[in-house]
């Protein structure tokens, strides 16, 4: 939906000014002088309150306050219990894992409620004096952006800060450390990036969404689990590219995920050409967040094909069977997964389509607030791609044009030495100022929106384009019930910035090599 009013840019004398016209696949558009019109709503009805914000264990998350929730101290953890599950660059994921396996009441990390896994920063030998101050401004970017952006703090993990106060509470992270590190791939150990105990002065217990349901001390419930990192939402805005750009055409037209595609199987070991037609069987992210349930069918069935061809390495889409991964060789827990869910088994299609129905209809659900009192509530995939894009108005080129003319620098992000430039435009924004920011971005009244404010922007866009989707699916008297929660939304440094700017570069480049090569176009994205 476009706004009836403008946002006003600053500086305006020399991005978006004296360009000649240029045609689109679709229709003829000249590049405005600043005002521009981005796609934006107003701010969302629902946050939490202060009241709330002061018992909540720093997710925000109201389930998981200190009211229904005992404290869990580092000496509640037996290293024996816990294994390797994930780690990314920041941090390292542990499942609950006990002998026997896990029961209800079984220690803090095993209620009614939830299954907990424990999250340990990692560092290098340098950090020791820095780790205390990252930890802080995580919990507050989450607890001032993250939540009231998405209006909701139940499509987040429960998460209990767990504090370090002695020697012994050290020893154990140490010696849980020693005990997974072997189970961590070669390539992150071979970073020196590791748990330090010594840097730590908290770990977490966050809920364990691809855990079972524990419906009674003496029982489990059967838990499907679906992982999706659904990527961008949206499609370059035609206006917010330098008109003398040569990916204007293509950023308006196709999606960035099958851009990217491109580019990464022109940089593999495979020699062969990429087809149309492999290019159109690919994944689709606006097709999955489109409103319609057919394109959503056909944006499940892609992921799943990649699933398949990729032998479950895609990291677009992982399942997980009672807190198990799944791969597609794996036919006793694929034939558990199809019975679950309705199916005979998991066999001639019939596993892959009521699996997509069951995404679909969980994807669906208008499960977040609306922005006022007279509108309906929305998808999470709704607001995730409202995000995106509101925050997201200059595209990357865009932005680096704005850059260009204040430092004479051509690298976003970088600051020329004898260039004077205040803190939004060389550091993040802390998170407590972050929200003040960005209301602009999403509201529909007549604001400037400074350079400044439209980096601080871009880096919490780029916050939403890289999340992932949990889908857990449980069983109930009603039949199969799921819930949605949304994982990886760490803030992204301002010193991404550059590579960000290189990898649309490249992304860009290879994708249009591709195309003058090929026999014919693809078709275009339809836009959600």
């Amino acid at each position: 939906m476009q706004d009836s009013r403008r946002f006003r840019v600053q500086p305006t004398s020399s991005f978006f000014q004296n360009h000649s016209s240029y045609q689109t696949a679709s229709s003829q558009a000249r590049m405005p002088p600043t005002p521009f019109q981005p796609s934006h709503q107003t701010p969302f009805k629902s946050t939490v309150s202060t009241s709330q914000q002061s018992r909540i264990h720093h997710t925000p998350f109201e389930g998981a306050s200190t009211d229904s929730q005992a404290p869990i101290s580092v000496s509640d953890i037996d290293p024996s219990e816990w294994k390797y599950h994930a780690e990314g660059g920041k941090n390292l994921l542990l499942s609950f894992d006990p002998a026997g396996g896990i029961r209800d009441g079984q220690g803090p990390f095993a209620t009614s409620e939830c299954t907990y896994a424990l999250r340990i920063r990692k560092s290098l030998p340098a950090d020791a004096g820095s780790n205390q101050d990252e930890e802080e401004e995580a919990e507050q970017f989450t607890q001032h952006v993250v939540q009231p952006l998405l209006g909701s703090s139940y499509v987040l993990p429960r998460c209990i800060k767990i504090p370090i106060l002695t020697a012994r509470d050290r020893d154990i992270i140490e010696t849980l450390s020693a005990r997974i590190e072997m189970q961590r791939p070669a390539a992150r150990r071979a970073h020196p990036a590791r748990i330090r105990s010594e840097t730590l002065s908290c770990i977490y217990a966050v809920e364990d969404v691809t855990a079972p349901v524990l419906a009674d001390p003496s029982a489990q419930q059967e838990v499907l689990c679906v992982e999706i990192k659904p990527k961008w939402g949206f499609l370059a805005r035609v206006d917010s590219i330098p008109p003398s750009s040569p990916n204007l055409e293509i950023k308006a037209r196709y999606s960035r995920y099958r851009m990217h595609r491109v580019t990464k199987h022109a940089v593999s070991d495979s020699a062969e050409h990429m087809s149309l037609q492999d290019f159109e069987r690919l994944y689709d992210p606006l097709d999955l967040y489109s409103t319609d349930a057919t394109r959503k069918r056909k944006a499940v069935g892609a992921l799943w094909r990649d699933w398949i061809e990729t032998g479950g390495k895609t990291n677009n889409l992982r399942l997980f069977w009672n807190g198990a991964v799944v791969g597609p060789q794996d036919t006793k827990s694929l034939d558990s997964i199809a019975r679950f869910l309705g199916a005979d088994k998991a066999v001639a299609g019939d596993l892959v389509d009521v699996l997509a129905k069951h995404i679909v209809d969980e994807l669906s659900k208008a499960s977040l607030p609306s922005r006022g009192e007279s509108e309906a509530p929305v998808s999470i995939l709704s607001r995730l791609a409202h995000l995106q894009s509101a925050l997201d108005p200059l595209d990357v080129e865009g932005l680096a044009q704005l850059w260009l003319s204040r430092t004479q620098s051509h690298i976003l992000g970088q600051v020329p030495p004898d260039v004077d430039l205040p803190p939004a435009l060389t550091r993040n924004l802390p998170a407590t100022e972050l929200l003040a920011v960005l209301e602009p971005f999403l509201s529909v009244s007549d604001r400037q929106v400074t350079l400044e404010d439209a980096v601080q922007a871009f880096l919490v866009a780029a916050t939403f384009k890289d999340c992932s989707m949990l889908l857990r699916f449980h069983r109930s008297n009603e039949g199969v019930i799921g819930e949605t929660k949304l994982v990886d939304l760490d803030s992204k440094p301002f010193s991404k910035l550059s590579g960000m700017q290189k990898t649309d570069n490249e992304v860009c480049a290879a994708f249009l090599a591709w195309l003058s090569s090929c026999e014919g176009s693809p078709a275009a994205s339809m836009a959600p």
